[in-house]
C-alpha cells in the first residue's frame, strides 16, 4: 500500500507543507486505475489506505503538522517518562503501534490514545507499581 500511496503522492508546495486536510483519502485515490475485485474469486478489494498513521497525518496536516504532532508527543513522553514510569512506557508502546499502522485513523482508537496522552501529561505518579 505504500507503493501506491507514494506512487500517487503528488503535492503542490501548499499542499507539502499544510496538508490538504482530513477525508481526502477518496480523492488521493480515485485516479489510481487499479483492479477493484480480486481476479479468482470476484470480491471487492475495498478502500486502500496508506496504512501508516504518518503517512496520514502527513497527507492530512502536512509536514508542519507532522513536525507539531511528533514535538507534541515526544514533549508528553519525556516529560511523563520523569513523572509516571508505567504509563511512560505504555504509552510509548501506543506511539510504536501509531507508526506502524493506520489505527488512529478509527474513532475508538483515537480516543483511547488521546485519553492516554492527556492522562501521562496529566497523573502524577497513579500508576508507578512497586513490584517487589
Amino acid at each position: 500500500m505504500w507503493g501506491i500511496f507514494f506512487a500517487r503522492y503528488n503535492p503542490e508546495t501548499l499542499e507539502t507543507f499544510f496538508g490538504s486536510g482530513p477525508f481526502i483519502l477518496a480523492n488521493h485515490y480515485s485516479e489510481i486505475n487499479i483492479l477493484d475485485k480480486k481476479l479468482y474469486t470476484g470480491t471487492p478489494l475495498g478502500f486502500l489506505l496508506p496504512h501508516s498513521s504518518i503517512l496520514s497525518i502527513m497527507l492530512f496536516f502536512g509536514l508542519i503538522g507532522l513536525i507539531i504532532f511528533f514535538v507534541y508527543v515526544f514533549y508528553i513522553l519525556n516529560k511523563g517518562r520523569k513523572t509516571n514510569t508505567s504509563m511512560f512506557l505504555i504509552c510509548l508502546f501506543i506511539l510504536l503501534n501509531i507508526l506502524k499502522s493506520d489505527s488512529i485513523l478509527y474513532m475508538p482508537s483515537f480516543f483511547l490514545y488521546l485519553t492516554m496522552f492527556v492522562s501521562l501529561k496529566k497523573v502524577k505518579k497513579l500508576f508507578n507499581l512497586t513490584i517487589f
